[in-house]
């Protein structure tokens, strides 16, 4: 059992980046309003820091359970992040204007979970390899890679549209929330579906490590423009120390 001493940088950014996205969903939960929007928010987050710490543990002590969890945890951050890009800004009402979209996403990611943990169709098992730990993809992968994709694309233009007809208040925190998803999603995909489907996985660990980028953008929209209603008093050194751990955690 490694101790945290033992740990090497890449694990011990995985380690931030876990208790950072909890955080994030502890505060939202804690301080934001009781609707929709909030609660599959905080699912969203609580998602990626499921998937970052079965990476972690994935490294630190390879087995079959964390192999099947670094898969089941993604399978739930699109989902969420679709539930709450058609909820926002409107909760409850504005989800079931995109009913079919989000019970659809549901259902399709519920699906993917029975999958992962009590099949072998999305991923068989691991290798140890010079590089770091190589999943074994399973028959229905790329239905897999599919779906995050698409989620991804629906989540994106959704809060896109939603920007470009909004204004005011809501319209900042759609942009903000909009560049955030959208870098993480980018950098996300190209480390941890793109890259290991033509055989490269040594940069897997990275991923979750992108969350960062959402992370930044949604604590700067809570602090600036209370976004999900989270009433957050944070003062301007606490702001600007937010910011350094944000930039020391990219570079």
């Amino acid at each position: 059992m490694h101790s945290l001493v033992s740990l090497g940088y890449s694990q011990w950014f995985l380690l931030l980046g876990t208790g950072l996205n909890f955080l994030l969903a502890l505060v939202i939960y804690a301080k934001g309003s009781r609707r929709l929007t909030t609660y599959t928010f905080v699912v969203f987050a609580l998602a990626i820091a499921g998937w970052t710490f079965s990476i972690l543990m994935l490294n630190i002590s390879p087995n079959y359970i964390w192999a099947k969890l670094a898969f089941m945890f993604p399978s739930l951050v699109p989902s969420s992040m679709v539930l709450f890009a058609v909820s926002f800004p409107d909760g409850a009402s504005g989800f079931w204007a995109k009913k079919t979209v989000g019970l659809l996403i549901g259902l399709v990611s519920v699906v993917l979970v029975i999958l992962t943990l009590f099949s072998e169709k999305i991923v068989v098992g691991f290798r140890v390899v010079d590089t770091g730990v190589q999943s074994i993809k399973g028959d229905l992968y790329f239905m897999f890679l599919f779906f995050i994709v698409l989620s991804s694309l629906i989540s994106l233009y959704s809060l896109g549209k939603k920007f470009f007809l909004s204004t005011g208040v809501t319209r900042a925190q759609l942009g903000v929330v909009w560049v955030g998803i959208f870098f993480f999603a980018l950098s996300s995909l190209a480390t941890n579906l793109f890259l290991p489907s033509l055989g490269v996985s040594g940069f897997n660990s990275m991923g979750p490590l992108f969350s960062v980028f959402m992370i930044g953008s949604t604590t700067y929209a809570i602090v600036r423009h209370r976004l999900l209603d989270v009433r957050l008093a944070v003062r301007a050194g606490i702001y600007r120390l937010l910011l350094v751990v944000v930039f020391l955690f990219i570079t």
